[in-house]
């Protein structure tokens, strides 16, 4: 039993560096944390133009669409529909990614990073 709790553990470190880019993120404007409220990529995309709610909604990374956009926190959001859009309008708090989208084990260790919206 605790060798299989061992092996988890080992795991879900594995797949949170898997999801941080070692180079520093650019993005250090926010008013305290050292964070910009969003991880954006050239143009003010977050999540590198992924659908902020597909991963909620089909449990996976999905590209967003140009035509389904939303502003929020400095950041311009995309979405492969027009449902998921305005749903995360609504509650963009509850739907938005942990850490605006920088690496959760960057942040956890004192520095950002950017993360990989396909992991």
């Amino acid at each position: 039993m605790k060798r299989s709790f061992s092996i988890a553990i080992i795991l879900a470190v594995v797949a949170l560096l898997a999801g941080c880019n070692s180079s520093k993120a650019g993005n250090t404007t926010d008013d305290s944390a050292g964070l910009d409220p969003a991880n954006k990529i050239a143009g003010g995309q977050a999540l590198r133009g992924h659908d902020a709610m597909a991963y909620s909604q089909e449990g996976k990374p999905v590209e967003g669409s140009p035509n389904f956009t939303y502003e929020w926190n400095r950041a311009k959001w995309r979405f492969s529909s027009a449902a998921n859009r305005d749903l995360f309008a609504k509650e963009p708090q509850k739907y938005a990614p942990q850490y605006g989208g920088h690496c959760s084990y960057a942040v956890l260790r004192g520095h950002i990073a950017n993360g990989d919206p396909k992991v």
